[in-house]
């Protein structure tokens, strides 16, 4: 005071904290998974008191177009692993995915990845026989209808029925437009006398 008395008050000390998370060990559990398999997407933070992560996954192509922060977990403490996993789409297929992580603190500061990427498996379409004509089927008719399907994760455009009764293997019959997972039934006629075997051949769309 103006007297020159003194009196000294509590003290008290005020931290500043911006410094955002660091990351490390960036990786996925599978970096070339097939449609519909779950991908985990992991990487190490680092911050004096961590609070939560984001994954973000951004795939391209046609029918892929996906932009989201698709899932999220709490984390804490001064390091913590952020696992966080998404299901690969049917329709990206044969694309490529990119993905980063946002990590954050509990005071708001935030950090993200850098930009992370693999790529989808094709997966190539399954084409089977169901049950006409049986194996060893014996028939006295140069007639014989055959029963064949296409499966597959995407829209199928192509089915054929390959034979040996020419003396070599050569597409008989072709079907153009196949329901997917859809039995196709055709008669092969003008068979000739013998002893052969039949083949079906599934085509995918933009395969």
């Amino acid at each position: 005071d103006s007297l020159g008395n003194m009196a000294l008050n509590n003290s008290f000390v005020v931290w500043i904290d911006n410094a955002a998370p660091t990351y490390s060990n960036i990786s996925v559990n599978n970096s070339n998974p097939d449609p519909l398999d779950t991908v985990r997407h992991n990487v190490n933070w680092t911050n004096n008191d961590l609070s939560f992560a984001i994954l973000e996954v951004n795939s391209s192509g046609a029918s892929c177009d996906t932009t989201a922060n698709v899932s999220s977990m709490s984390i804490a403490g001064v390091s913590a692993w952020a696992n966080l996993s998404w299901q690969v789409p049917s329709s990206c297929e044969g694309k490529t995915i990119s993905w980063k992580q946002y990590g954050n603190d509990t005071l708001g500061n935030m950090n993200l990845t850098s930009l992370q990427t693999y790529v989808v498996n094709n997966v190539n379409p399954t084409a089977s026989f169901s049950t006409n004509p049986i194996d060893t089927y014996n028939s006295s008719s140069t007639s014989v209808t055959f029963e064949l399907k296409v499966s597959d994760n995407n829209a199928v455009n192509g089915l054929r029925l390959y034979g040996n009764w020419s003396g070599s293997w050569l597409a008989n019959q072709t079907n153009s437009s196949p329901y997917n997972d859809t039995i196709w039934s055709i008669q092969v006629t003008g068979i000739p006398n013998g002893i052969f075997t039949g083949q079906e051949i599934g085509e995918l769309i933009n395969s």
